[in-house]
C-alpha cells in the first residue's frame, strides 16, 4: 500500500507525454489541414501587403519599413517550412507521424502569430531624408598635383570634426571655383556625412537680401515677400535648425558677412553642417573665422584650360583670353 502513491504518480508522469504523443498521430491530417488553411489567410495578408508596397513605395522618396521587410522575410521562411512538413506527410511512417504531428501543431501557432502581427497600423513605409544639392560642371585638371593636393586638404577637413568653417582664397583666376565644383560632385556622390550640399555664388554686389534670397532658394524657402533682413534671417534660421547635416558653400565672396544675420546657423558638431567660402581677400575669411587655405598658383598649362573652359561659357572673351592669361601670371 504504501508504494500505490509513487507507482500512481509514475504512471500519471508516463501516461501525459504518451497521450500528447498520442493525439499528435491521431489527429495528424486534421492538424495539417489546419495549418493549410491558417498559412493561406497569412499569404493573402503577405499579397496584400505587397500590394499596398507596391502604390506606396515612390523611388527615392520612400521605402519600406525594417520591421515590414522583417515580416515578409518571416512568412516566406515558414511557407518554405510547411511546404517540407506537406511532404514528409505524404510519405509519413507510422512511428513518425507524433513527431511530425507535433511540428505541425507548432507551425500552427507560429502561423497564428504571424498573421496577428502582420498588422502595421503605423504604416508600411518611412520617407527617405531629402537630399538637395546639384551637381557643378567643371573642367578635369587631371595631373595637377598642387591643384590635386589642395583638393584633398579642403575634403579632409570636411570630413574631419574639428573645423566647421573653411575658406579658400586666393586671386582671380587661381581655380577655386574649380576645385570647390569638384568638391561639390564629389560630396552629392559620396553620400558619406551630409545630406545636403548647397551651393550658392556671391559676388562683389553681394548685400545680406541677396544672400538670404540665394540660400532660401536652395532650400526651398519663401521669404520673397518679406524685405526686413531681421525677420528674413529668422524665417531662414527657424528652418535650417532643423535640417539635417548640409555643407553650404558659397562661391565668390568678397565681404564679412555675420551668419546670424543672414539667418544661417553658426555651424557646429550638433547639427552637422559645415561652411565652406572662396574669396579673393584673406581678411574675408578671418572676418568669417574660417580655416583660411591660400590657393597656390596653378600652372600655366593649367590656366590655359581654366580659362579655356570659361570662355566657351562666356565668361571670358574667347578671343582675348591670352590678355586674361597674362593678367594673372
Amino acid at each position: 500500500m504504501e508504494l500505490g502513491g509513487p507507482v500512481i504518480q509514475l504512471l500519471q508522469w508516463i501516461a501525459a507525454p504518451i497521450s500528447r504523443c498520442w493525439k499528435y498521430h491521431c489527429v495528424l491530417k486534421e492538424n495539417v489541414k489546419t495549418l493549410n488553411q491558417r498559412m493561406e489567410e497569412l499569404d493573402c495578408r503577405r499579397r496584400d501587403i505587397n500590394a499596398r508596397l507596391g502604390t506606396e513605395i515612390v523611388q527615392g522618396e520612400t521605402e519600406s519599413k525594417a520591421e515590414v521587410q522583417l515580416w515578409l522575410r518571416r512568412v516566406e521562411d515558414i511557407d518554405a517550412e510547411i511546404n517540407t512538413i506537406n511532404q514528409q506527410v505524404e510519405t509519413v511512417k507510422c512511428f513518425s507521424r507524433a513527431g511530425i504531428g507535433k511540428n505541425v501543431f507548432q507551425k500552427i501557432e507560429d502561423v497564428k502569430e504571424l498573421h496577428g502581427s502582420g498588422q502595421f497600423p503605423d504604416g508600411l513605409v518611412i520617407r527617405l531624408p531629402q537630399r538637395i544639392g546639384e551637381m557643378q560642371p567643371t573642367t578635369t585638371l587631371g595631373g595637377e598635383t598642387t591643384f590635386t593636393r589642395q583638393m584633398e586638404e579642403v575634403w579632409a577637413l570636411l570630413m574631419g570634426d574639428e573645423v566647421r568653417k573653411i575658406g579658400v582664397y586666393g586671386m582671380g583666376g587661381m581655380g577655386k571655383t574649380t576645385l570647390m565644383q569638384d568638391i561639390n560632385n564629389r560630396l552629392l556622390q559620396s553620400k558619406e556625412k551630409f545630406d545636403s550640399v548647397i551651393w550658392v555664388t556671391a559676388s562683389k554686389a553681394s548685400s545680406i537680401i541677396k544672400l538670404q534670397d540665394a540660400v532660401a532658394r536652395r532650400f526651398n524657402i519663401d521669404i520673397s515677400q518679406n524685405d526686413d533682413e531681421a525677420e528674413r534671417a529668422s524665417r531662414l534660421y527657424t528652418e535650417l535648425i532643423n535640417k539635417k547635416s548640409y555643407v553650404l558653400i558659397i562661391d565668390d565672396l568678397w565681404d564679412v558677412y555675420p551668419l546670424h544675420k543672414v539667418g544661417i546657423p553658426e555651424p557646429s558638431p550638433k547639427n552637422g553642417s559645415k561652411l565652406v567660402l572662396t574669396t579673393r581677400l584673406l581678411n574675408v575669411c578671418h572676418g568669417m573665422s574660417c580655416k583660411a587655405i591660400q590657393m597656390a598658383r596653378l600652372s600655366e598649362t593649367v590656366i590655359k584650360l581654366v580659362l579655356g573652359y570659361r570662355s566657351l561659357k562666356g565668361i571670358v572673351d574667347y578671343n582675348n583670353w591670352k590678355t586674361a592669361l597674362e593678367d594673372l601670371k
